[in-house]
C-alpha cells in the first residue's frame, strides 16, 4: 500500500496537470462512483472507467460486474498502467468467461470508438485542464456513451469558486471559463449530486446523463 502511495506522489509531482491530485480517492469516494453500476437488477452493460490512476475506483468497479459485462479501462501513465494490471491480478478474483476487462493505455481522445457505452466513470482532474480540453473530452464521451448512458465524475470542493480568485489573471480566466462550460453541461445533463467528506480532500460527484 505504502509502495501504492508513493507512486501515486510520484506521477503527481511529475504530471500534476493530468494526475490532479497527490493521493488517490477513498473507498467513500469510490463507492459514490461506482453508484450506478450497484443496482442488482442493472442489465448487463458496457463500462468505461477513464483516469483508472492506480485502481482505487477500479477495483470496487470489477467486484461489481456480472455476467455479460464489458469493463474498458484507460489510463494515460504507464507506470500507473503495470501497478494495475498487477494489482487485479494478484487482488481479485478470476473473473468468468462471460466479462471481458479491456485495457487502453494513452488519452481518452485516442479510445477507439468501435463500442457504446453505457456506464462512465471518470476520475480526470478537468480543472487542471485548458477548457478547450475539457470540452473535446466531453464531445468523446457522448460518442461513446449509448443514448441512456450515465456518468459519474467528481471535483473538490470549492475548487472552481476559489479558481476564480486567482492572484494570476490567466488562472483566473481559465476558471471563469471552465466554470461556465460546467454550469451550461449541469443545467441540462446533471441527475444528482453527492457530497463526499470521507475524503483526503472533501469532493463532490456528479451523476449526469450523456444525451446530446
Amino acid at each position: 500500500m505504502l509502495k501504492e502511495h508513493l507512486l501515486f506522489f510520484e506521477g503527481f509531482l511529475k504530471n500534476f496537470e493530468s494526475v490532479g491530485s497527490f493521493c488517490s480517492t477513498t473507498r467513500w469516494a469510490a463507492r459514490e462512483l461506482c453508484a450506478p453500476l450497484l443496482d442488482p437488477d442493472r442489465p448487463a452493460a458496457n463500462i468505461l472507467e477513464v483516469g483508472a490512476g492506480t485502481g482505487s475506483v477500479t477495483l470496487p468497479i470489477i467486484n461489481s460486474l456480472k455476467a455479460g459485462d464489458s469493463f474498458t479501462i484507460c489510463e494515460l501513465e504507464p507506470s500507473f498502467m503495470a501497478t494495475l494490471k498487477q494489482k487485479i491480478t494478484s487482488s481479485c478474483e478470476p473473473l468468468s468467461s462471460d466479462i471481458k476487462v479491456n485495457y487502453f493505455e494513452g488519452p481518452i481522445q485516442e479510445l477507439p470508438e468501435d463500442i457504446s457505452y453505457d456506464y462512465i466513470i471518470c476520475s480526470l482532474p478537468f480543472l487542471n485542464f485548458p477548457p478547450k480540453l475539457t470540452a473535446e473530452i466531453f464531445k468523446k464521451f457522448q460518442r461513446l456513451a449509448n443514448p441512456e448512458a450515465r456518468m459519474t465524475y467528481y471535483e473538490y470542493f470549492a475548487l472552481r469558486a476559489i479558481g476564480k480568485y486567482f492572484p494570476i489573471r490567466k488562472r483566473q480566466e481559465r476558471f471563469f471559463e471552465i466554470d461556465r462550460f460546467f454550469r451550461e453541461l449541469h443545467s441540462t445533463n446533471l441527475n444528482n449530486r453527492t457530497n463526499v467528506w470521507r475524503n483526503l480532500l472533501p469532493i463532490h460527484v456528479y451523476s449526469l446523463d450523456l444525451r446530446q
